[in-house]
């Protein structure tokens, strides 16, 4: 009964783009201290995710970008964040 309650306060693009930016964090293992960024973007059941990376004195960064079915969204952030990683 929770979760049918729940449903109808959900904000279905903003519960999408959260489950994408938090799988990018997550993976980064990021949090409030470390310099990284994330955003995300829906258009036409499309998720468009860019994040960065830098390091703690900002004098380096690694970006990327990925795209794809919002209901792959949570796999999507975890893999740009493994591809930034691999990138920096």
């Amino acid at each position: 009964e929770l979760k049918k309650l729940l449903q109808i306060i959900n904000h279905s693009d903003t519960w999408i783009k959260c489950t994408a930016e938090r799988a990018f964090m997550r993976t980064l293992q990021g949090g409030c201290h470390v310099p990284v960024g994330v955003v995300t973007t829906l258009e036409n059941q499309q998720v468009h995710l860019k994040g960065r990376i830098l390091n703690l004195d900002g004098s380096q960064c690694v970006e990327g970008e990925k795209q794809g079915s919002v209901l792959g969204a949570g796999e999507l952030g975890k893999q740009l964040a493994e591809e930034c990683l691999k990138n920096g």
